[in-house]
């Protein structure tokens, strides 16, 4: 028998016919035989990974194979199907499918419920957790949690294939407060973590994260490596935020930026990448460091003359040098708000102070930024130092942290002595009236005392060979010659 439509009824008779053999009678029977076709319904259909979290079956998101799941009629009890067999659970195919077929029509009103059987699945659904049940409008792509009710099924060949199930993995963001020891923003070999940091996290729109549970998810700490986790969150992208307020003190935000997206640093926030089930963003790094502001300033003369002691002053014939400064930042930081001045101290004048900066700007003051590490010069004139006086100035330079704002500053003299004039009598016939008949440099007034010492050595000897006994004459001669002295 076959063919038997849905809805209409069967019957077809048995007949046998035969002849006596002696009576040659014929005789004939009859048996009928009735049939219908019982209605049956079905339900089914999909488990599967909810990738972006949304509660929607998209294009592209995983089946779960593997899973198992059991049917129960309107009464909660097993089913029997039209056949008379009680009705097994039934596994997910390769493409995450089910269905319960050979179902029994239900008066309205009365529906069959599917549930996962979560002891049964454990290994397909390991480290799985249903999600967002409900979402939008339309029941064949949204999901169940747990278990799943059909709709009517009153109509021989009715089925529902809109029970489904979705799931997700949780996503985990996060890493490492660190201290940038040498100031590239690159998180370096030896180079160690910050223990004790504080760190929250907020959607990119900046509002409150609740996890898979729906729990609010509150701050993290780092721990004692400077590693710091959100972990159990719902697919997504997230934002995390350091509090600079729990970092070591005199503490800043380093270079953000440099390196690879694993290795570099972020200031204030960091921004996750959108994250799908079962993925993670360890590269939400926050370096610090400790920046060392200072500056130099190196006064010389135009000869390379450093003069930047007393002992080791300069000797001006004139009075006059031309002066170069040269200031480095010998910081960490690159330096803002750079003045440039010179104190006198004592003796003459310095005049003309002029700095030609990174920028290639001119004068005595600059915004910066100063960077580690560069230097600029400056030029000054030194003059109207008078003779027999000493000179002292100051070269002065200050500036301001870029990031610490903290003030620092340096200064170097330069020491200088001009020697006095010297004044000697005028030779018999030298014009009195002449500054070159009075006023003599040192080395011919050394040169006079020098000549007129040997003049009187020379007088001292002629005087004693005089006096010599029979020199001219005799003892008698000389006597008298001393007498004469005498």
């Amino acid at each position: 028998l076959s063919d038997v439509q849905a809805g209409s009824d069967h019957e077809d008779l048995g007949e046998v016919s035969g002849v006596g053999v002696q009576s040659m009678k014929t005789v004939t029977d009859t048996n009928p035989y009735y049939a219908a076709l019982t209605p049956r319904v079905s339900v089914g259909d999909y488990v599967w990974v909810d990738s972006n979290h949304d509660g929607i079956q998209d294009a592209g998101e995983p089946p779960i194979p593997g899973v198992t799941l059991s049917l129960t009629g309107p009464d909660g009890q097993p089913v029997t199907d039209v056949n008379g067999n009680p009705v097994a659970p039934v596994v997910t195919d390769a493409q995450g499918k089910y269905e319960f077929a050979q179902l029994p029509v239900l008066p309205a009103g009365q529906h069959y419920t599917v549930t996962l059987d979560q002891a049964a699945s454990a290994g397909a659904l390991a480290g799985y957790r249903p999600t967002t049940a409900g979402a939008g409008a339309d029941r064949a792509v949204d999901s169940s949690t747990g278990s799943a009710t059909s709709q009517d099924l009153t109509v021989d060949g009715s089925s529902d294939q809109t029970l489904d199930f979705g799931y997700v993995k949780p996503v985990s963001i996060g890493d490492y407060v660190w201290i940038d020891q040498n100031h590239n923003g690159v998180q370096d070999n030896g180079e160690k973590g910050v223990p004790g940091v504080r760190i929250t996290v907020t959607t990119p729109e900046g509002q409150p994260v609740t996890d898979l549970d729906g729990h609010l998810v509150g701050p993290a700490t780092t721990d004692a490596s400077g590693l710091y986790h959100f972990d159990d969150l719902p697919p997504g992208q997230y934002v995390t935020h350091i509090d600079y307020g729990t970092a070591p003190a005199g503490y800043l935000p380093t270079v953000p930026g440099h390196g690879t997206r694993s290795t570099d640093s972020s200031t204030d926030s960091a921004t996750s990448l959108l994250l799908e089930s079962g993925q993670s963003d360890e590269s939400l790094d926050f370096g610090l460091w400790q920046p060392g502001p200072a500056v130099s300033i190196v006064k010389k003369d135009l000869n390379g003359n450093d003069a930047d002691t007393s002992g080791t002053a300069v000797t001006l014939s004139d009075g006059s040098a031309g002066l170069v400064y040269t200031v480095t930042n010998t910081g960490d930081e690159a330096l803002t708000d750079i003045k440039v001045s010179d104190q006198l101290v004592t003796g003459g004048s310095v005049t003309g102070l002029s700095c030609t900066f990174g920028d290639q700007s001119t004068g005595t003051s600059w915004s910066g930024p100063f960077a580690p590490g560069a230097s600029f010069t400056c030029t000054a004139t030194l003059s109207d130092l008078a003779a027999g006086s000493d000179h002292e100035d100051l070269g002065v330079v200050a500036g301001v942290g870029q990031q610490s704002k903290v003030a620092v500053g340096a200064s170097n003299p330069y020491f200088a002595h001009r020697p006095a004039a010297v004044v000697v009598d005028a030779p018999t016939g030298v014009d009195t009236g002449s500054t070159a008949g009075h006023r003599l440099s040192p080395l011919l007034q050394a040169g006079g005392y020098f000549l007129v010492g040997v003049a009187g050595l020379l007088a001292m000897l002629a005087l004693l060979l005089w006096r010599r006994p029979g020199r001219l004459g005799g003892a008698g001669r000389a006597s008298a010659d001393e007498q004469n002295l005498r």
